[in-house]
């Protein structure tokens, strides 16, 4: 014989969703935690290579997707995107103001 099971209600669902589990661990002192996060390596930052990225770009003539090529080739792990939007944010307000303008945006696939 088969046994019905009883249907929550949506109050009860949400409540049973909503009910918070004490954490397992005690929460890190903030002093301890800064001191760990001062011994994290460093992060590349895409805006550290604005030069580099630049002269392949202007001067070389390099695509976006080929600049994150050349870098990933020497060890700095960005993508095509991350290195457009380093391009893009080294490019004055009003030089960026006329490019978009006279329709010269550029796409981070190029």
């Amino acid at each position: 014989m088969k046994t019905k099971h009883a249907k929550k209600t949506k109050a009860e669902a949400s409540a049973t969703e909503t009910q918070s589990v004490a954490p397992a661990t005690p929460i890190p002192d903030p002093t301890a935690l800064a001191e760990a996060a001062k011994k994290e390596e460093r992060v590349f930052a895409a805006r550290d290579y604005v030069r580099v990225i630049e002269i392949l770009r202007g001067e070389k003539r390099f695509s976006f997707r080929k600049i994150a090529v050349w870098l990933n080739q020497r060890g700095i792990p960005l993508d095509n995107n991350d290195v457009y939007r380093a391009y893009m944010a080294s490019i004055p307000g009003e030089e960026k103001m006329a490019m978009k303008a006279t329709g010269l945006e550029i796409d981070p696939e190029d």
